[in-house]
């Protein structure tokens, strides 16, 4: 089983997007939560994506903090915008790294 965790800013996209999307982008993460991950890929730099087939190319952006732990961190609804949602989930990711930094000091 794998266990997702979004962040504020994931979850701000989340509902940002259409009722259909929702579904489909819901049906897919309960997939990948009973270990389905077929549709997981590493996009780059410790970024994975989760593909789902709606609208324009859906994606959910994640950093995997274990094998059984993925922290939710973006999300994409435009197959043309990824270049800039990869950057984005980049930054998230710096953002998340530096913050957990400055805790353990």
């Amino acid at each position: 089983m794998i266990k997702l965790e979004p962040i504020a800013l994931y979850e701000k996209w989340f509902v940002s997007q259409s009722r259909e999307a929702r579904v489909c982008i819901a049906i897919a993460l309960n997939k990948v939560k009973l270990g389905n991950t077929s549709k997981c890929e590493y996009a780059r730099d410790g970024i994975y994506e989760i593909k789902i087939h709606f609208g324009k190319g859906v994606r959910v952006y994640y950093i995997k903090e274990t094998n059984t732990l993925y922290r939710l961190i973006w999300g994409g609804a435009d197959e043309k915008k990824q270049p800039a949602d990869i950057k984005k989930a980049l930054a998230i990711k710096q953002y998340i790294g530096d913050r957990n930094e400055k805790q353990k000091k």
